[in-house]
């Protein structure tokens, strides 16, 4: 009798001890969230495109519809544009600072509240819905059909965006860790149907600054360079133009950016098109059109007020020889460079300033930047080497000037 107690006992004893060990397991609080993307954050932070909350970034946590519309705005670049709005509210639950931000989504019809008055903005936002705001930020409209909200995590795995099975097709849980990883990753993301990115977008439109998106290395340093001109251009009467033409002389300036340089240019040709001189009609001007070059700098006119004295048609047929580089597949950034002065003939000074003149007054009408060589080249006869064209010093000082004006055109 006695065994039996004892055996009952014990047996009480582990049953005791298996509930408090399964009561103690189920008590157990799931494992933490750890962020992997608290550096990408403080980039996007910098960047103005990501604010955390009053208690930091709150990477841990899953984000609300609100917050995730609010970084939607913000990738489109259009926090101030929102702020700035007067239209009524009308959703009844929008938390007061996100409050511009819904009434501007809403009025670009980029959401719908989950009901009438209802944004339902503090339920959680996931995978499929954060994506579906990133597409469109990219210039996907699903409106459109480019792709379904159910879809959008393939659509996203279809673009490169995100690895294939990143989100499990939305059965993953979804932190604002995420948001800042795919948020991070748009930046550099081709927008659809265009050749620039992102980040290239927001900074031409001012909404992130370009020398944060330097630093960070989201906005490439490297250019590949075009050069369009006459004998300025090709380095003429150099004793070793390949090396010694202020293109070549960028192209081995160091700074915080790297231009590779293309000479298109060659002694000679003007801009007038019923010249037999065209540049336009020229056999190089086609080779030229041809380049992959992310800039294009046109410096020609010196031989239109040598030997085109009727210059009534100018600004047409300048306008014409812009647009065909304008218009080239990869959208090159075409800058006008004004031709240098004809140093030692002075007899021409009238006809070169009608020129620049209307070079500049094209430029300005096709909003294209401006690179002033005939400005910059006053008083430098020095640099002559036969009373008209540079010699090695002046195309070397040429070459520095054009690599400051590029530099800070590039940093506008």
């Amino acid at each position: 009798m006695k065994k039996a107690k004892i055996r009952l006992l014990a047996l009480s004893l582990a049953i005791a001890l298996l509930t408090g060990i399964a009561a103690s397991a189920a008590a157990a609080p799931a494992t933490a969230y750890t962020p992997l993307y608290t550096d990408k954050a403080d980039i996007l932070y910098a960047l103005g495109l990501f604010k955390g909350t009053d208690k930091g970034y709150e990477l841990d946590r899953t984000p609300t519809r609100t917050e995730a519309l609010v970084l939607l705005v913000r990738l489109l670049g259009k926090e101030v544009e929102a702020k700035a709005g007067t239209d009524a509210n009308p959703f009844k639950d929008v938390p007061a600072w996100a409050d511009r931000y819904a009434v501007w989504a809403y009025s670009k019809g980029l959401t719908k509240g989950t009901s009438e008055g209802v944004f339902g903005g503090n339920t959680n936002a996931d995978a499929h819905m954060f994506i579906t705001f990133v597409l469109r930020a990219l210039g996907y409209d699903d409106n459109l059909g480019d792709f379904s909200y159910d879809n959008s995590i393939m659509k996203a795995e279809e673009i490169g965006l995100i690895p294939a099975g990143s989100y499990k097709n939305g059965a993953s849980a979804f932190y604002r860790d995420d948001c800042v990883h795919l948020c991070y990753l748009a930046l550099t993301q081709q927008m659809k149907a265009n050749n620039t990115t992102l980040v290239k977008k927001l900074a031409a439109d001012g909404a992130v600054s370009k020398s944060a998106a330097l630093q960070y290395g989201l906005l490439p340093t490297s250019y590949l360079v075009a050069c369009i001109g006459d004998s300025f251009t090709s380095g003429y009467d150099l004793v070793n133009p390949t090396a010694e033409a202020f293109p070549a002389v960028l192209s081995k300036l160091k700074g915080t950016y790297t231009f590779t340089t293309e000479n298109y240019g060659v002694a000679g040709v003007a801009v007038n098109n019923e010249s037999k001189l065209s540049y336009l009609h020229s056999k190089i001007c086609a080779e030229s059109l041809k380049t992959k070059a992310d800039i294009i700098l046109v410096t020609l006119g010196a031989n239109d007020a040598v030997w085109t004295p009727d210059m009534s048609d100018f600004s047409q047929d300048y306008k014409q020889l812009l647009e065909a580089f304008i218009s080239l597949p990869q959208a090159p950034k075409v800058i006008v460079m004004t031709p240098p002065r004809l140093l030692g003939l002075k007899g021409y000074d009238n006809l070169m300033g009608e020129i620049v003149k209307a070079e500049i007054a094209v430029a300005g009408d096709m909003k294209l930047d401006i690179i002033d060589i005939y400005a910059f080249s006053y008083g430098m006869e020095k640099y002559s080497s036969d009373s008209v064209h540079f010699n090695a010093e002046g195309h070397r000082l040429v070459a520095d000037y054009v690599y400051k004006e590029l530099s800070d055109i590039l940093l506008k």
